[in-house]
């Protein structure tokens, strides 16, 4: 099951709950979790520490970060800034290692400077995330990003043209870092196989050439395809 939101930890605010309370609920239950869209500036240590109790939440955390510069944060309003991330990054580390955290990051915000994208690509590098989605700002009349003075066009493109080549590098070590070891796979309804740490549509795939009925299996990784999906076979 995933639980998805445009911001997942706000979720029970309006009825006097929240998010550890109901993923607390949910353990009673006999099905696996997905978390999706987690920001940032609403993940506690209280959050950490349910989830890593959890026997049902699959080991993947989606997180969007967009950026990490402070400025450009402040001027995407993203509640927590760049402080707020490196604290959330500290957590899921050292309390869930092997949890794997995707992110989503955004170039070319009106105002971001090349010191800005330097900062940003350094830290994905840095903090390695095992999974990245990179996407182009693009105006949106009547927001508030709409009266900031744009990035030219040519540069975003080239941004992002950069930021993905430096994403995809991160994410084929962790690729590799995975031949040879065992892991927990879904075979989903369709045929499509995915590990647990990735989620559908969005996320690699797992090849093989064995048929297997839906539900959950153990694969054993023996490489990777030029689209950095896993290739493994069933224990």
């Amino acid at each position: 099951m995933v639980l998805i939101a445009q911001d997942l930890t706000l979720y029970g605010r309006d009825i006097g709950t929240d998010l550890n309370t109901l993923l607390k609920m949910m353990e009673k239950l006999d099905v696996k979790l997905r978390l999706m869209y987690l920001h940032p500036g609403g993940i506690t240590k209280e959050l950490i520490k349910v989830i890593s109790y959890s026997e049902n939440i699959l080991p993947y955390l989606h997180i969007p970060i967009q950026h990490i510069s402070s400025r450009v944060l402040k001027d995407m309003k993203r509640a927590g800034g760049k402080d707020q991330i490196m604290k959330v990054v500290s957590w899921v580390r050292n309390v869930l290692p092997t949890y794997f955290i995707r992110t989503d990051i955004m170039v070319g915000f009106p105002g971001e400077s090349d010191e800005d994208f330097k900062e940003l690509l350094d830290f994905i590098e840095d903090v390695k995330f095992e999974r990245i989605a990179v996407f182009r700002y693009s105006k949106e009349e009547g927001a508030l990003s709409a009266k900031l003075k744009d990035v030219d066009e040519d540069i975003i493109e080239e941004r992002f043209e950069v930021a993905s080549m430096v994403a995809e590098g991160v994410m084929e070590k962790v690729q590799e870092g995975l031949v040879g070891k065992e892991v927990e796979v879904i075979v989903h309804k369709d045929g499509t196989i995915r590990s647990v740490y990735d989620a559908p549509f969005i996320d690699f795939e797992i090849k093989t050439d064995h048929d297997l009925s839906p539900g959950f299996h153990r694969f054993k990784i023996s490489g990777t395809d030029d689209s950095l999906n896993l290739v493994g076979f069933p224990l």
